[in-house]
């Protein structure tokens, strides 16, 4: 897969193995100006976005039956980083604001690492150096 817009592309391949018992692998590597994607998805809850995101991202998804399951997507292996910089969004309906966020996010499977994330959320500087364990999970449950 690759495609581009402007100052930005995506590049990547997808497989997909057995029907009976699904295995879907995934390599991603995204280089995005963030205000040129907005147009391309729905999102009713962004009013207006900026700035850059770099998306390194593999993926490796097994089914336990003929169908993916929440537990499915728990045990799938993530490996990957997304650097954000000097991102701006402002959100529909809402006074609050991010500004200038950046910073470097690195996903572990369900874990995700914040190297030097920075920025400005509702007129409050923020610095970010941690990570956020169980992540999918959390999502998926």
């Amino acid at each position: 897969i690759e495609a581009s817009q402007k100052a930005s592309y995506l590049k990547g391949s997808f497989s997909w193995y057995d029907f009976e018992r699904p295995r879907i692998a995934t390599r991603m590597e995204l280089s995005a100006e963030l205000a040129e994607f907005l147009p391309f998805f729905a999102l009713d809850t962004i009013e207006s976005v900026s700035g850059r995101a770099d998306l390194k991202l593999n993926l490796e998804l097994k089914a336990s039956g003929k169908r993916f399951t929440a537990e499915d997507f728990r045990q799938a292996r993530i490996e990957g980083e997304m650097q954000l910089k000097d991102v701006n969004a402002q959100i529909n309906a809402s006074p609050l604001r991010f500004r200038q966020i950046s910073g470097n996010f690195v996903f572990d499977n369900n874990n995700v690492w914040l190297k030097q994330a920075q920025g400005n959320f509702a007129g409050n500087d923020i610095e970010l150096d941690g990570k956020a364990l169980n992540v999918l999970s959390y999502f998926l449950r």
